[in-house]
């Protein structure tokens, strides 16, 4: 599966990754990471955020290109 060329995205960064956690399960504001279809997160963060429910993984994620 491919995008399709008229895919769009908008791209934010943060200074901290302790930033991107704490937004995560924060969905009031638009631009928040809580709200991103997509976010990176360091290994220290993940389980937390995995048992908060605020992140899940992509489906057959390994199959795509």
């Amino acid at each position: 599966m491919a995008l399709a060329t008229s895919a769009g995205f908008t791209l934010d960064q943060r200074g901290q990754l302790e930033e991107i956690y704490s937004e995560l399960g924060d969905l009031t504001k638009q631009r928040s990471a809580g709200a991103a279809d997509v976010a990176t997160l360091g290994d220290a963060w993940m389980a937390s955020a995995i048992r908060n429910g605020w992140i899940q993984p992509i489906p057959s994620a390994e199959t795509y290109r």
